[in-house]
């Protein structure tokens, strides 16, 4: 099922009084006259200061929003607005569902490009994404059920090793470099390994969050209400997910050939390095725009700052 959504752009250039005036003014200045490395560094001084364009929310159940003309904040006012327009998706499938947010623009109202071909962002379009989230499907991250286990590296693991070996003692063709071939072996190593995971998942996951927190910055909070990853394409979901590659790993050569909880906590960051992995979660903020020039500068989760050229 897909539903498109919209709403109204207008500009919020005012900051508490507390912010310089002064340097607000010069960095607008600098996004009017500057270079392109000029305007690049005035978007982030106006980033640092508070100035955004605000998108209000859609009205329940509204399936398109009305062009709306921006003309610009201050000295980047300008008398040919430059139009901007709305929409919003939800895609429903077997996977997963996602969300997605786009904002277009052109130079006149006529010149809006359709609703599908924004929400798609085909290259050079001139349209900014604003928010994406949802998830891939994550049943291939569990151990058994829907997850196949033959390419998931699970038996590097030396318990795994272990108990394949002895449930495939004597069968042919039972055990080779990888996952067992031989159903019955399969299914009874999941589930001693499902098992284990049960009985020690309390003391695995608190572990797993206390060796994040040594990894990770302080600034990265991780543990119960954290979602590091709501924003997939962020520095902090790359630190996360780099530091439970770290934890698995360091697991793994603790590792013997007891079904434990060294064996739990290994499976606890596999999972969550699988699950972080199939988030879609993006976002990009419209710092300021000039109408008169067709510019928009604007950031996103990535943490870099872009500019958009409206033709």
């Amino acid at each position: 099922m897909v539903t498109i959504l919209g709403g109204l752009l207008w500009v919020l250039a005012a900051t508490p009084v507390a912010k310089p005036q002064g340097e607000m003014d010069a960095a607008l200045k600098a996004v009017k006259t500057g270079d392109a490395k000029t305007r690049k560094d005035a978007y982030a001084t106006l980033w640092k200061l508070g100035v955004r364009v605000s998108i209000p929310r859609a009205a329940q159940g509204a399936e398109s929003s009305e062009p709306f003309a921006l003309k610009g904040p201050g000295g980047l006012a300008c008398s040919r607005p430059l139009w901007t327009q709305l929409v919003r998706r939800i895609d429903d499938g077997n996977g997963g569902s996602t969300e997605r947010e786009v904002v277009a623009f052109a130079r006149d109202r006529d010149s809006l490009p359709p609703e599908e071909e924004v929400l798609d962002l085909p290259p050079n379009a001139p349209a900014i994404l604003l928010r994406e989230s949802g998830w891939e499907s994550t049943r291939g991250c569990d151990v058994g059920g829907f997850a196949d286990p033959s390419n998931k590296g699970l038996e590097r693991h030396p318990a795994v090793r272990k108990a394949l070996q002895e449930c495939c003692a004597g069968k042919q063709d039972c055990l080779g470099e990888g996952w067992t071939q031989d159903e019955g072996c399969s299914n009874q190593t999941l589930d001693a390994m499902n098992l284990a995971l049960e009985q020690h998942r309390a003391s695995a996951a608190n572990t797993l969050t206390t060796r994040l927190r040594q990894c990770l910055p302080a600034k990265d909070k991780v543990g119960p209400g954290q979602d590091p990853c709501e924003l997939a394409d962020s520095p902090r979901c790359a630190r996360y997910q780099e530091c439970l590659r770290k934890v698995s790993d360091d697991s793994l050569a603790r590792g013997t050939g007891t079904l434990d909880a060294e064996l739990a906590l290994w499976l606890e960051a596999n999972i969550g390095a699988c699950v972080a992995r199939s988030r879609q979660g993006r976002a990009c903020t419209l710092i300021v725009v000039d109408p008169c020039q067709g510019r928009v500068g604007y950031r996103c989760s990535d943490e870099v700052i872009r500019e958009l050229q409206v033709p």
